[in-house]
């Protein structure tokens, strides 16, 4: 009989194109993004939430049916 565990994985940005991991199914993607941001007038970095882009919504969705079916 097939493995039926689950496998429940949270990820930053960085797993949109570096890493496969074997079993992933289904994608449930916030469409927020964390990045650095500098600000030149305060001379600052800051760490700013915000929407990424629908090349990364794909990207991220793409992660799922590489070594298994996909949605």
């Amino acid at each position: 009989s097939p493995n039926r565990e689950r496998k429940i994985i949270f990820a930053t940005n960085v797993a949109e194109t570096s890493i496969t991991i074997d079993g992933i199914r289904h994608v449930i993607d916030s469409g927020m993004v964390k990045e650095m941001m500098w600000d030149p007038q305060s001379k600052t970095r800051a760490l700013k939430v915000g929407y990424t882009t629908q090349s990364s919504v794909m990207q991220r969705r793409g992660r799922a049916g590489r070594t298994a079916i996909g949605k």
